[in-house]
């Protein structure tokens, strides 16, 4: 289970992701019943829309208030998953704060120890020359050296690194398999707040943009403006092949 809070407008906003696509029963865990009481008032989740929802359960509570939170804040609530008469109790969580500005594009990859410091390095260093604003791991397994080869990046707040670990009692399910719809989700509510645009790509994945062959985020801003309709796009590689 992964929990963003931000307050924002005079209320708390709980994004909840499920992750249960490690499970082997997974298929009859799919859910949107379920409710949060905090401060003894109970609230149902806003997301109802189950068809989408493969691997996890994605939920959003929104909650009134009159006090003022501050950056790392602690709350506690109760979420019950009224499906399964499963009640999780006394759950904490650190309040964020909207920054008053966004970064313009960010990247979020899932890794594991499936892949190498240099492929992540490689990654990186990509990114920086596309003026991506910050790179977003999702830390699914430890990787041998990666907290000497990042750790000035991590420091820096240019690399931010999201422990991702999760039991996998699915043993017949790829480690790469397990939970990363669970983590793109996690990461879209995550930092919805703190980028114009998130990238979702592979670390062995590379966009580059002849229009803007130097600067991602105008290549975004570029689709934005000329799209203004849509809120998300779908990057495709098609193998053409020569007869």
């Amino acid at each position: 289970m992964d929990i963003d809070t931000t307050y924002k407008d005079s209320s708390l906003v709980i994004y909840i992701t499920v992750n249960t696509m490690h499970m082997r029963n997974y298929a009859s865990q799919k859910t949107t019943k379920y409710s949060l009481t905090f401060e003894s008032k109970t609230y149902k989740n806003l997301y109802t829309v189950l068809h989408n929802m493969v691997g996890y359960n994605q939920l959003k509570f929104i909650i009134p208030t009159t006090r003022s939170y501050r950056q790392n804040d602690i709350i506690t609530f109760t979420l019950v998953d009224h499906l399964h008469n499963r009640i999780y109790q006394d759950i904490k969580s650190c309040v964020s704060l909207p920054s008053p500005t966004k970064l313009p594009l960010i990247t979020c990859s899932y890794i594991s120890d499936y892949n190498t410091i240099p492929e992540l390095r490689a990654f990186i260093a990509f990114h920086r020359v596309q003026n991506v604003s910050m790179i977003v791991f999702y830390q699914s397994t430890p990787i041998k050296g990666f907290k000497e080869a990042f750790g000035k990046l991590m420091e820096s707040g240019y690399l931010t690194v999201v422990d991702y670990t999760w039991p996998r009692p699915n043993t017949q399910s790829p480690l790469q398999c397990t939970n990363q719809q669970a983590q793109m989700n996690s990461c879209f509510n995550r930092f919805r707040f703190v980028a114009d645009a998130i990238l979702f790509c592979d670390v062995d994945e590379y966009i580059y943009s002849r229009q803007f062959p130097f600067h991602l985020p105008d290549a975004s801003q570029y689709l934005i403006k000329k799209y203004s309709g849509n809120d998300a796009f779908t990057v495709i590689n098609e193998k053409l092949t020569n007869y």
